[in-house]
Parts: C-alpha cells; structure tokens; sequence
C-alpha cells in the first residue's frame, strides 16, 4: 500500500500480491509492472504532466546552449519549451518549479529577441555611414 500512495497509482490484486511477496525482485527489473498491472491513475498523478515538463526543460536547455551560436534557433526552442511550460501549468497552476522554469525561458528569450533587434539596427547604422 505504501508504494501506492508514494506513486499514486492503484495495481490490479495480482500485481499487489506480487509486490508484497518479491517487492525486491520486482523492483530489480527494468520494468517491473507493465500498464496491465495498474488499475487506475490517482489524480496527483494524472496533473503532474511530468511528460510535458521534462520535454520543455530539454527545450530550454537546447535553447540557452545555442544563444551565443544561433540565436534564431535558440528562440524557437525557448518557444516550445514555454509551450510545454504553459501545458504543464494549465493542469497544475500550483506547479512552482514549472512556472520558475517558464518564467526562466520567457526573459531569456525576450533577452535574445532584444538582442538580435540590436544587431540589426546597428547594422543598419554601420550600413548607413558606409553609404
């Protein structure tokens, strides 16, 4: 029971006898219970959206790493990640660690649009003195 209320999922009887006889078998597996085994997906489960955060965070991440080299790219992913972000935080408004994430991503990037607004405009400039 104890894994049940940890995870938040509900095993169908025979996979509960199962952990409860070779808990330490089970746990040893790659994948010790297949979806088969679980009966039902408790609602703490079901808001977490742990799928969607983790995606927007590789998006983040692939987007703050390309800032220096390619910042066009680096605003598109920062773009899908506040995607994720906001899916995350329409299921779960109480997702602090989501909304510091998104919070995060939405400075970087107007930083970056900033940033590529003054290239061009001091490009105009340098072209225009050149003239």
């Amino acid at each position: 029971r104890s894994v049940q209320s940890m995870t938040g999922l509900e095993f169908v009887e025979f996979a509960e006898h199962q952990l409860c006889k070779n808990n330490a078998a089970l746990m040893g597996k790659e994948q010790p219970f297949s979806p088969m085994h679980i009966s039902q997906i408790g609602l703490k489960v079901k808001h977490m959206n742990i799928v969607a955060h983790a995606a927007g965070f590789v998006y983040m991440v692939r987007g703050f790493t390309m800032r220096a080299g390619d910042p066009e790219s680096a605003i598109s992913y920062m773009m899908q990640a506040i995607s994720k972000f906001e899916d995350v935080l329409n299921t779960n408004t109480n997702s602090k660690i989501t909304l510091r994430q998104c919070a995060r991503t939405l400075l970087a990037m107007d930083d970056e649009i900033r940033r590529i607004e003054r290239r061009r405009r001091d490009s105009v400039v340098e072209a225009s003195d050149h003239g």
